[in-house]
């Protein structure tokens, strides 16, 4: 179960990397959030303000993310959740992510329940108004699988993301989708020879310049991983 939960918490924090950037706020999946929250999209000055707040809200989503996948990372570790979220650093977080909004960076209430078992984490006050958020949204509670979910409103959960599908022509997205996979045996025996095996090959993708931008960051984090698994760090 904590191998599980080790490898949920990895995808989504790689994926979440690729796709909650301020450079994805234009994508098919921000599309398909702005049609979750109830947002027309607008056109001229109007849109590429839009634009601009539906990327920090992205940014806010990824910050959750990464706090659930840690918190989870931590129970599976103590058997519990911490009291605070300075308890995750700096063995799972090196800095605790903030949500951004056009107000400026601003930090996320965590709420631990019922003596470690669960928690709540969301943005206190209206932070996206124009997005159709409410207030103390977004926000995220524990119970509901190995990793919370994310509500957008009141009963309305963040779409999920998948992972760009490559096409066949497309040989460097095909070689690091092939590496992705390797992730689940990596995970499971930590070798550090697989590691840096794994490494150079996404080292080599890097640099040949055939992968997007979206790629070119879950390659990074991919290496990041690879890096902590050669040094000891992931055990």
């Amino acid at each position: 179960m904590k191998r599980k939960v080790l490898f949920g918490c990895l995808l989504a924090l790689l994926f979440s990397a690729m796709f909650f950037s301020p450079a994805y706020a234009g994508s098919e999946y921000a599309e398909r959030l702005m049609k979750t929250l109830g947002v027309s999209k607008k056109a001229g000055q109007e849109g590429l303000e839009q634009q601009r707040n539906l990327g920090q809200f992205m940014v806010t989503l990824s910050g959750i993310m990464n706090i659930n996948t840690s918190l989870e990372m931590y129970k599976s570790d103590h058997g519990k959740f911490p009291d605070s979220l300075n308890k995750l650093m700096p063995s799972y977080l090196k800095s605790i992510p903030q949500g951004l909004s056009s107000q400026g960076n601003f930090p996320f209430v965590y709420e631990m329940k019922s003596g470690g078992k669960g928690y709540v984490v969301y943005c206190k006050g209206a932070n996206f108004p124009d997005l159709n958020v409410p207030a103390n949204f977004p926000r995220s509670e524990s119970g509901k699988g190995d990793i919370a979910d994310v509500y957008l409103k009141p009963g309305v959960v963040k779409p999920p993301y998948d992972a760009r599908k490559a096409s066949p022509d497309n040989k460097a997205g095909q070689e690091l989708k092939a590496c992705l996979m390797q992730f689940p045996d990596l995970i499971r025996k930590k070798d550090p020879v697989q590691a840096k095996k794994l490494k150079l090959q996404l080292t080599s993708l890097l640099s040949s310049n055939q992968l997007d931008d979206q790629e070119k960051a879950l390659a990074r984090n991919m290496i990041k991983t690879c890096e902590q698994i050669e040094s000891g760090k992931i055990k």
